[in-house]
């Protein structure tokens, strides 16, 4: 079988198409797949709201692993968008970036700037930042700094910072926590 895939990267995205060569066959499926390419554009479906998204992600470049029904993929040059209860909430740009959408997370690296959709102003700078889609929160660790567009106030934590999807409620593991208006 041959498959044109810059055809089907343009039409279907590198996710789409991962899954629906994982679904051609049990033998295929079963001895994986792995798609490698450039310009990709990926969204994770939310599970608990059909019809909405968990995020919207664009990369440069991706390697895209499906050696199951479980795919993830590493990316360059990426841009996200992150939804809660199906509303965009926050802006994310990455040097590097990791997907997986059996753990619904993006493991993001190499300079993250994630920005509030809902807070002007507010933002968030880190080495390395996860986001989990189930808990709805943001780990943010190596140089975090942290600002409120509302209050003006800035954070910079020795350890992690954890934060809602939004950005409003943040907490240091160094201890203390603070909900923004």
């Amino acid at each position: 079988m041959t498959i044109d895939f810059a055809w089907q990267r343009r039409r279907c995205g590198a996710l789409a198409l991962t899954l629906f060569l994982a679904a051609l066959s049990p033998a295929f499926a079963a001895t994986g797949v792995g798609v490698t390419g450039q310009g990709s554009y990926v969204t994770q479906p939310d599970p608990k709201h059909p019809g909405m998204y968990l995020w919207k992600l664009w990369a440069r470049d991706f390697i895209i692993e499906a050696p199951d029904k479980n795919v993830s993929g590493t990316l360059k040059g990426v841009h996200a968008i992150l939804f809660q209860n199906g509303k965009q909430t926050a802006d994310m740009v990455a040097p590097q970036a990791q997907s997986d959408n059996v753990k619904e997370t993006i493991v993001a690296s190499g300079g993250v700037v994630v920005k509030s959709l809902t807070q002007p102003g507010t933002i968030l700078r880190a080495d390395n930042v996860v986001w989990n889609a189930a808990s709805r929160k943001i780990i943010a660790s190596g140089h975090v700094f942290y600002k409120n567009g509302k209050t003006g106030m800035t954070i910079q934590p020795r350890g992690r910072l954890i934060a809602d999807t939004v950005l409003k409620s943040v907490r240091s593991d160094d201890g203390g926590s603070i909900k923004l208006p």
